[in-house]
């Protein structure tokens, strides 16, 4: 076998070659990722651009609570109403029957005092 014999300058170049694309190698990867990396945080800064700040949800949520306050308020309003309606009708209903009463009995009284004058004034014994 024959050896192969490299002189110590060729051995340092080819080493400091080898090294040298290595460090190459190296940035470039490292530049690939601090790339990506960048890419990322320009997403990350447009997607923060579209979220919702508490100053703005609260505002919101501010407006919300006054609307739904009224909306409840109506309401409220409207039950009130019903209610006072309901009562009126009972009352009316409560009188409607007083009055149905009185003119039974108004009635009755007139049916047995037309039999009374007809039996004893027409009808003599």
């Amino acid at each position: 076998m024959a050896e192969f014999e490299v002189s110590w300058k060729e051995y340092v170049d080819t080493r400091l070659k080898a090294m040298d694309r290595a460090i190459h190698l190296a940035k470039e990867v490292t530049d690939n990722r601090l790339e990506l990396m960048n890419d990322i945080r320009a997403q990350l800064g447009t997607q923060a651009a579209t979220f919702l700040t508490i100053s703005k949800f609260d505002s919101e949520h501010k407006a919300l609570i006054e609307k739904m306050e009224y909306c409840i308020a109506q309401i409220n309003g409207k039950f009130e109403s019903t209610n006072l309606r309901v009562q009126q009708v009972e009352t009316m209903k409560a009188t409607v029957n007083e009055k149905i009463k009185t003119w039974g009995l108004v009635l009755g009284g007139l049916i047995v005092f037309l039999e009374y004058i007809f039996r004893f004034v027409f009808i003599r014994p």
